[in-house]
């Protein structure tokens, strides 16, 4: 009996002991609730992902679906210009198999080969193609065309898959969450590049053929390239665009306030009849034309602001003009400076996340042509700016179009569309804006 009851006051004092240790309190309510609010923030945060998976993924379905037409409408084209081109046996080699998916292809290589012979034949009248690239042979211009606009497909593709990958780069989709979509991504991207890289080499020859012949080739608006704004590179093209925008208006402006109409109207002449000259015609394409017009603004106000007193001899209004445009043209000089320097982070930023720089491998490329463009923008308007700030220094008037470039710098940037961008760019350009006070 002693033995039980020792045994019984050691149990109890062993409970005691594990009672006292364990400290059993009551429930905090508190925590529950916490618990509760993670819970409720994990089912939100995990409805936020699949959103974005399923966005991302009806991007991709689209993109696979307008590649397939894109190709289809390709191949047709490349059969016709192949019946068209080729010699009769080795056409009738290709038809005999045509069912066969890999056969465009082949017909594509032996077109590249074909054309590539054709010109290197110094006489153009004495190839082959001459009398079939003609401007009445339908079925070739056709089949020239619907290959043009195919090939605008397939960079509009990629164009308006974009802001899904810009979307990833600034952190509005998560990168684990649309992980297999930035695999298939990568697929589609090395199918668009497989596919476009043949077809534009041929579309290459096919161009130089045409302008030895003569032949236009006319697109539809609706089938030409578009750059989106949304995209990686067609948010920095947007703003590119709103800058050139710019500088064309503040040259107007200027040759307004100078009166150097005829000056452009001349030396735009000039230039054309230099091209005749050279090339042994005028050329009809928009781009140089416009090339040419700017040119001429360039020389035109350049040759006025030789003249130290070129600002002084101006009226109030005329100076106020000239103000506003100087200040326009050292903000576009920032501007494009700033924009060029978010190529480069940008290209910096895809190269460091391997997952997204293998969808972005087209556009790596374009950001590459991009940076170019913007920096021989920045070359090119300082070549004006430049010349404008010594004769506004000598006018008196620099102090006011320095100030004024940066209120138009710090409207440009707060107008974008692009604000994660431009919060890159304001820290740039604040930079580069503080640089101009000496």
């Amino acid at each position: 009996m002693k033995k039980n009851l020792v045994l019984a006051l050691c149990a109890a004092t062993v409970i005691g002991a594990s009672a006292q240790a364990i400290d059993i309190k009551k429930p905090d309510l508190g925590a529950l609730k916490n618990v509760a609010g993670t819970t409720t923030a994990n089912s939100e945060n995990k409805a936020k992902e699949e959103a974005q998976q399923k966005a991302f993924q009806a991007a991709i379905d689209t993109a696979n679906s307008k590649l397939a037409t894109a190709k289809s409408l390709a191949n047709t084209s490349i059969w016709t210009l192949g019946e068209l081109i080729l010699d009769e046996e080795t056409y009738k080699g290709f038809a005999s198999k045509k069912s066969d998916a890999a056969t465009a292809d082949e017909v594509l290589k032996a077109l590249n080969t074909k054309l590539a012979a054709e010109l290197k034949i110094k006489d153009f009248n004495s190839t082959d193609i001459v009398e079939i690239a003609t401007p009445n042979n339908t079925k070739y211009v056709n089949a020239v065309k619907n290959l043009q606009i195919a090939s605008n497909r397939y960079e509009n593709i990629m164009n308006n898959m974009s802001p899904s990958f810009k979307k990833v780069l600034d952190g509005d989709y998560s990168m684990l969450a649309v992980k297999s979509q930035l695999a298939e991504s990568a697929k589609l991207t090395k199918n668009v590049k497989s596919v476009s890289m043949g077809q534009n080499s041929l579309l290459n020859k096919l161009n130089k053929v045409n302008e030895k012949a003569k032949v236009s080739i006319v697109i539809p608006d609706s089938e030409k390239v578009v750059y989106n704004k949304d995209g990686v590179v067609g948010s920095i093209n947007y703003q590119l665009d709103s800058i050139n925008g710019e500088v064309n208006k503040a040259y107007d402006d200027i040759i307004n306030a100078f009166h150097l109409q005829e000056d452009v109207k001349s030396l735009k002449a000039k230039m054309l009849e230099q091209d005749k000259d050279a090339m042994g015609k005028v050329s009809s394409d928009k781009a140089a034309g416009e090339s040419y017009d700017e040119l001429a603004k360039q020389q035109a106000i350049v040759a006025k602001l030789n003249d130290k007193n070129a600002i002084s001899n101006l009226d109030a209004k005329q100076k106020t003009a000239i103000v506003n445009a100087g200040a326009k043209l050292l903000a576009s000089g920032v501007n494009y400076t700033a924009l060029g320097l978010q190529c480069t982070k940008l290209g910096m930023a895809i190269s460091a996340k391997p997952i997204i720089a293998a969808p972005l491998a087209l556009e790596v490329g374009q950001l590459k042509y991009t940076a170019k463009v913007l920096k021989n923008s920045a070359t090119s308007v300082k070549k004006v700016s430049g010349p404008m700030v010594k004769v506004a220094k000598a006018s008196g008037v620099y102090e006011d179009m320095k100030n004024m470039m940066k209120d138009t710098v710090k409207a440009t940037l707060k107008s974008s569309a692009e604000s994660k961008a431009n919060s890159k760019v304001n820290g740039l350009t604040s930079g580069l804006t503080s640089k101009l006070k000496k």
